[in-house]
């Protein structure tokens, strides 16, 4: 069964870059390797002159989620000129590996910067542990399920420190902002009730200790199975918005 599927998507690609040679034009996917092979293989003064003469310093933002196509890339850009290069990422966030990213490109790019810094490189590498979004039991809980060294899931997990002027806005003494919830069993559908349910008698609880339900948010993966949350929470008398997108408003 998924045989067919594979082969059906070879044909479908095969006649797409057929198209796309007759008419003269590229898939966007494709970009990195004409560039890496343009200036691997020709003159990349033009590339230079392109990205501006008075360029010294280059930073890349999202480094955890590149591949050595596109460091290989880089490297020849920031190559000559006496470019300085800052490369900005974090191994635990790297989640393009369906599109080609490699976290160990990252990983061997700082040691490569450790082992020249060692060496007398100028080069060094500075870590930002301060956490500006979470309180100290949140990033204990999740350092005691990833941090390898404390028996944890991901080897070389960087523990993170809670921002000391963090403002604290949960109201009720005592209460803890870690709870897990584990369900088992039953259909998809039949899960996802169990997991309303709990959460939304979760802020009852909090509700009627004194917590505003106005800072409470439920953060989803997807929003199709959103209605069954917003109605488990709304049987527990409790107001409810659903809101799609990363902006919250209050």
């Amino acid at each position: 069964q998924h045989l067919n599927k594979l082969q059906l998507l070879a044909h479908i690609d095969e006649e797409v870059r057929e198209l796309n040679r007759e008419h003269n034009r590229f898939l966007l996917s494709d970009t990195n390797a004409l560039l890496h092979n343009l200036v691997r293989d020709g003159d990349s003064s033009f590339v230079f002159e392109k990205i501006g003469a008075n360029i010294r310093n280059v930073m890349i933002d999202e480094f955890q989620d590149t591949d050595q196509q596109q460091v290989d890339l880089i490297n020849f850009l920031t190559g000559e000129g006496g470019r300085a290069l800052c490369t900005v990422g974090d191994a635990q966030q790297s989640i393009y590996r369906f599109r080609g990213a490699e976290v160990e490109v990252f990983r061997r790019a700082q040691r490569r910067i450790e082992d020249e810094a060692a060496a007398g490189s100028v080069g060094s590498v500075v870590e930002l542990v301060k956490n500006f979004r979470s309180h100290a039991e949140v990033l204990e809980y999740v350092a005691r399920i990833f941090d390898g060294g404390k028996g944890g899931i991901m080897p070389g997990f960087l523990d993170l420190l809670p921002h000391d002027g963090r403002v604290d806005g949960l109201r009720v003494a005592g209460a803890s902002r870690r709870q897990a919830l584990l369900v088992a069993g039953g259909t998809t559908e039949e899960r996802t009730a169990a997991k309303a349910e709990a959460i939304a008698r979760r802020f009852r609880s909090l509700a009627d200790a004194g917590q505003p339900v106005g800072g409470m948010v439920l953060l989803l993966g997807g929003m199709p199975r959103a209605g069954v949350y917003a109605d488990a929470i709304r049987a527990q008398g409790l107001d409810c918005v659903i809101s799609g997108g990363s902006v919250f408003a209050s």
